[in-house]
């Protein structure tokens, strides 16, 4: 019980906190002050028409001002309030009255991507990126001879992406854009360029809101492999051999929204260099005025260098609009079998929905997702080691280890053979109901010669209600299975 009323009182508090949002898990800011100071520089620079410019004193612009209400949404200031409004007129209004800059697509795609933040229709915008998608998948606009570039897809994917829902194709947008990932694991501005950690970071979010698991994806993965390949001793990153190899500002930034979109800690050990990660090379670039230098000493477009930082900073992803733990799923009825312990599995942190908003109960759950949850779900803290646990297909780098491993050592997980942990096949109902019993610290009543390995388990995880409707111990369990067996486990937890 006393974990019900926990989930109760943090369901309140949620609620509150997310005011007109969507209920659900609220992204944490990594560094709270330096976004209150980037917010209060941005006061400082305003114009009386509503709008941002370069830098104080300079006049308004679309490009500053898109950026700087995205940066104000991220970090939950209204842009169309009080707060942020010279004389009546609001930066938000500014946008609605000021051209795009240019008919490309990316300015069109940052444009939706400012209004999504703001809570503002932008359904001309909506219709024109949309009717951008070529046959192939891809997003660009031929006329204006962009069909080699890889940013205008990701762009206009992520703007979207910012709609409740499109009419566009957004498997082939996924497999178009896997299909130009570089063979280092990065991403280029256009197809076949030299990648670079900004346009990389970027991709990874729009894989992310296009469906690639943040757990299994090798295009996922490879990226992140080329971005920890950029990071600098100081712990920051840079782009590109071409931009110089000091760690940057814009950078730093993309690669903490990327980090956002996928559940990655930035302070965990894997992304440490000397005890320093990317938040401590980002916050020590701030001046005084609370403005973001692009590297030290250089201060280079600030407004939009900072606004870049206050989205990072405020551990949000592109859309920034969207609430990735949201668990209002589309593809969870309210009268879905399993839809009470969804939500309850979102708000208590142990499961999340894709940042295209669905949750995908009938997707399958690996070993090493599963034995996350349980970690996650016992509140145990995952476990940092320069030593392997010694199975071959687990190495010390997967992201699963540190999960494992404290699974591991509390007995409530084993290997396939000492040698094999199998972290990517499906978790079957006989081991899920195992390792709930486990994690109960009980002991099953052995049933003696003849029966299989786990039938005193299955058995005592029925007697406990345990396990989800439709049972089976040979068919893999659902992410909708997986939810409502640990939420059962919660219950029944001492």
């Amino acid at each position: 019980m006393r974990s019900i009323k926990r989930i109760l009182v943090l369901v309140l508090v949620l609620s509150l906190a997310a005011g007109s949002m969507a209920a659900g898990v609220l992204a944490e800011a990594v560094a709270p002050d330096a976004v209150a100071r980037g917010l209060a520089y941005f006061a400082q620079i305003q114009n009386d028409d509503g709008g941002f410019p370069r830098e104080k004193g300079a006049p308004s612009d679309v490009v500053n001002t898109s950026w700087v209400v995205m940066a104000l949404a991220a970090a939950g200031e209204d842009p169309e309030g009080a707060a942020w409004s010279r004389e009546g007129k609001s930066p938000v209004a500014y946008l609605q009255r000021a051209a795009v800059d240019s008919p490309g697509t990316t300015e069109s795609a940052r444009m939706l991507l400012a209004l999504a933040a703001a809570g503002v229709e932008g359904r001309d915008l909506v219709r024109h990126l949309e009717g951008l998608q070529q046959p192939d998948g891809q997003f660009c606009n031929p006329e204006l001879g962009e069909e080699d570039l890889v940013n205008a897809h990701i762009w206009t994917v992520l703007a979207l992406s910012s709609q409740e829902d499109g009419e566009w194709d957004m498997e082939k947008a996924r497999q178009w854009l896997l299909e130009v990932q570089n063979d280092d694991g990065g991403f280029g501005w256009h197809v076949g360029g030299d990648s670079d950690t900004d346009d990389t970071a970027a991709a990874v979010q729009a894989l992310r809101v296009l469906g690639e698991s943040a757990y299994r994806s090798e295009g996922i993965n490879k990226a992140l492999a080329f971005i920890k390949g950029r990071q600098t001793l100081d712990g920051g990153f840079n782009a590109s051999d071409l931009l110089g190899k000091a760690s940057n500002s814009a950078s730093g930034s993309w690669v903490l929204q990327a980090m956002a979109s996928l559940g990655i800690d930035p302070d965990s050990e894997e992304w440490l260099v000397g005890g320093l990660g990317v938040v401590d090379e980002l916050t020590k670039r701030q001046r005084s005025d609370g403005a973001f230098e692009w590297k030290e000493g250089v201060r280079s477009a600030p407004a939009q260098i900072t606004a870049y930082a206050v989205m990072g900073l405020s551990g949000k992803a592109h859309p920034v609009n969207r609430l990735p733990g949201s668990h209002d799923f589309p593809d969870v009825a309210s009268f879905h079998w399993a839809a009470d312990s969804v939500s309850v599995m979102v708000v208590e942190g142990v499961m999340q929905g894709y940042p295209d908003g669905r949750f995908r109960p009938e997707e399958p759950v690996t070993r090493e997702e599963f034995t996350t949850m349980m970690v996650k779900a016992l509140g145990i803290d995952p476990m940092t080691s320069q030593v392997s646990l010694g199975f071959d297909d687990l190495p010390r780098t997967r992201w699963s280890h540190p999960y494992v491993m404290a699974a591991y050592h509390r007995g409530i997980i084993q290997g396939r053979s000492p040698e094999r942990f199998d972290p990517t096949a499906g978790i079957s109902g006989a081991e899920l109901a195992t390792i709930l019993v486990n994690g109960l610290g009980l002991d099953p009543v052995e049933d003696g010669q003849g029966f299989p390995w786990y039938a005193g388990s299955v058995s005592l995880a029925g007697e406990l209600e345990l396990l989800y409707p439709r049972f089976d111990t040979g068919l893999k369990a659902t992410r909708a299975q997986c939810a409502y067996s640990i939420h059962q486990f919660l219950k029944v937890r001492p």
